[in-house]
């Protein structure tokens, strides 16, 4: 299983391969992209990083086809696909705020909060 996120100017690319992959081989020139813009999001503020991890979370569940219907082994991959998504995009956005809200459990009601 893999993912991969890339980082360029203030975006970070959201890549699912694991899901992907159960079909065959998969070039990561051929995976499914997200490109998330946070150039303007003020980092030092909780409630825009909550925001922009609310971003992210989608990006990694809609590039790793989370929720799609399939089976219970291709939901599990899927599922493991955009964690591991978030975790990179997490670490390339190398925010201290966004870092701990995702290590945090509550990180996610936290962002939750913020889209209201």
């Amino acid at each position: 299983m893999s993912s991969s996120i890339r980082r360029f100017s203030g975006s970070v690319f959201v890549t699912g391969l694991a899901a992907l992959s159960i079909c065959g081989a998969v070039q990561a020139a051929e995976a499914p992209t997200i490109a998330v813009k946070y150039s303007s999001v003020d980092l030092t503020s909780e409630a825009r990083a909550a925001q922009l991890y609310t971003r992210l979370d989608r990006a990694a569940k809609r590039v790793c086809n989370v929720g799609s219907e399939w089976d219970v082994s291709r939901k599990q991959v899927a599922r493991t696909c955009a964690q591991q998504a978030l975790n990179r995009a997490v670490m390339d956005v190398d925010s201290a705020i966004l870092t701990a809200m995702h290590k945090d459990p509550r990180g996610t009601a936290l962002a939750r909060t913020a889209r209201r």
